[in-house]
């Protein structure tokens, strides 16, 4: 590691000493769940900061996990699961909280953890809290603990009993916005706090997403291509709402039984929707497969012809971050993709990308059709898209958002 990088750590050590940089998103979420933005976006972070050489602790609640948490096995178990689920080592500190059953039923979610248990047991060992939660947020204040907040246009980020006045605080080291709209709006509502406290991050791609599986990625061909001698293979993984452009994706399979569809992601209720369109319109050519552990994600998008990264034309594309853009582009597989605001200024010269308008149906099955021709495998792959990638990991944006700790000290 250069020198100026060596002495840029020494710093964040000397700064945080024995104590942790606490990591949660929301106050009351379980520590994983299947399908779940937020519960990936916790863990990815506090496994960056503890890589780039921070004491690191992940918090979270035992509710709603699929076993008792009673002993250190329970906590191991937590753990292994932690590491197939998100394709992560999962080594930092893990700090599991216990809202007793009947105030889980009796109250809102993480009310007792706010109350009583972070106050207790995580604040005495805390350098900062890096939280999407401004419930926590509030605590942090009365602690006197340092914070840093983030904003990913969730309900909880816009509901109009947030204190503006708390990112006033000195306590506020960094306030992220997930894309410059977020950011904008933010500037708008936080119209006090000065613009150096405010950042757009992106969210991260997974440095594991960049090993080959090439094994692996055989046999989801050989698994998904079996049937009617298909010979091409086009993926799509991510959520499965209406708003990820889903239709059009069907829309252009049922006019093409020639080309296997396969969908990876979504929650069962999102999945049996689409499984009835497909049933009700005769769509034979799809596979859902449900979700994946991230590392059996990452060896099917290795495995495609093309990637899809697709959205309705509405509002939530403002807002939408690339994080499974980037994590296509770790692939080295083509992909097609709508240019989501994020996304509009980057510079994307030469990579193996075709890109749409987003709601043109037409012109998705165009773009589908002739990456095909322009970007062909045939047992290559496209490295410039995972060099494009590389600057866009977890790590990386981490190392950002350290920076701007280090600024605000």
């Amino acid at each position: 590691m250069e020198e100026s990088k060596l002495k840029t750590l020494e710093e964040f050590q000397a700064l945080f000493g024995n104590y942790s940089y606490v990591v949660t998103a929301k106050v009351g979420d379980p520590v994983y769940g299947k399908a779940k933005a937020r519960l990936i976006w916790a863990a990815q972070t506090a496994q960056a900061t503890f890589n780039l050489g921070l004491k690191s602790l992940l918090i979270a609640s035992v509710d709603r996990l699929p076993y008792k948490v009673e002993s250190p096995q329970s906590v191991e178990a937590v753990r292994r699961n932690l590491q197939e689920l998100y394709n992560i080592q999962a080594d930092f500190d893990i700090m599991l909280l216990y809202p007793p059953v009947g105030e889980v039923k009796e109250r809102p979610a993480g009310h007792y953890e706010l109350s009583y248990e972070i106050p207790r047991y995580v604040f005495p060992r805390t350098a900062l809290v890096h939280t999407r939660d401004p419930k926590l947020v509030q605590r942090c204040v009365a602690a006197k603990i340092p914070f840093l907040y983030e904003d990913h246009d969730e309900d909880h980020n816009l509901s109009p009993e947030i204190d503006i006045r708390l990112f006033d605080s000195p306590l506020c080291k960094g306030i992220v916005a997930i894309t410059p709209n977020v950011a904008e709006r933010l500037k708008m509502t936080l119209t006090t706090v000065g613009s150096s406290k405010l950042l757009v991050c992106d969210s991260g791609v997974n440095s594991a997403a960049f090993l080959s599986q090439t094994d692996k990625s055989v046999r989801w061909r050989r698994f998904l291509l079996k049937e009617e001698n298909r010979k091409k293979l086009v993926v799509y993984s991510g959520g499965m709402q209406k708003e990820r452009g889903i239709e059009d994706i069907l829309q252009v399979a049922v006019r093409h039984p020639e080309i296997m569809f396969a969908f990876a992601g979504g929650t069962d209720r999102d999945i049996n929707f689409w499984y009835d369109y497909t049933r009700i319109k005769r769509i034979n050519n799809v596979k859902f497969l449900g979700y994946l552990p991230q590392s059996e994600a990452c060896s099917l998008q290795q495995s495609a012809d093309v990637l899809l990264s697709t959205r309705a034309n509405d509002y939530r594309s403002t807002i939408t971050s690339p994080l499974k853009f980037f994590e296509y582009l770790a692939s080295e597989t083509p992909i097609v993709s709508t240019k989501i605001n994020a996304l509009q200024n980057l510079d994307t010269e030469g990579l193996a990308v075709s890109w749409y308008e987003a709601g043109d149906l037409i012109e998705l099955e165009k773009k589908i059709l002739t990456t095909f021709q322009k970007f062909p495998l045939d047992g290559k792959r496209f490295s410039q898209n995972s060099s494009f990638a590389k600057k866009f990991t977890w790590e990386e944006r981490q190392k950002i958002i350290l920076k701007q700790i280090l600024d605000m000290k």
